[in-house]
């Protein structure tokens, strides 16, 4: 196998476990919120926004999982010749990274959790995004 090909199998490696396991763990807690949305209707505006704010948080990282698995399996020439693709994609993979980088934060701040277990989780998709965002961001400042 040529070094490509081993970059290739170690990138899927280091996202396939946060994809298995947290992607759609965030996926449906992001739809349980909703419900939780629609039934309490009458909170106010401020527990309202609060709940909004944190179905925003689960809903990020599954929109950066599906832009970071696009980036790395499409081939690079159609995406680089599609320069709204490659927008989406850089947004898309920035909203993940931030996204993971909150939910660090937030479990280092818990005195109970554990949050090595997370960083361990979440540092392969963190990598992966940066060197994909950063190759489609350089390439929409190259090319118009």
């Amino acid at each position: 196998m040529s070094r490509k090909s081993w970059i290739r199998v170690a990138e899927i490696i280091l996202v396939l476990p946060a994809t298995v396991y947290l992607a759609p763990l965030a996926a449906f807690s992001a739809l349980g919120m909703m419900f939780a949305i629609v039934q309490d209707v009458g909170l106010g505006f401020t527990a309202e926004f609060m709940l909004i704010r944190v179905m925003a948080s689960f809903l990020a990282a599954p929109v950066g999982m599906i832009s970071l698995w696009i980036a790395m399996m499409m081939p690079y020439g159609p995406v680089r010749s599609q320069r709204n693709l490659r927008i989406l994609l850089v947004i898309g993979i920035g909203v993940g990274i931030a996204d993971v980088i909150y939910w660090l934060w937030f479990f280092s701040r818990q005195p109970s959790t554990d949050w090595g277990i997370w960083l361990v989780m979440l540092g392969g998709p963190i990598i992966v995004g940066t060197r994909y965002a950063l190759r489609l961001a350089l390439s929409l400042i190259k090319t118009p």
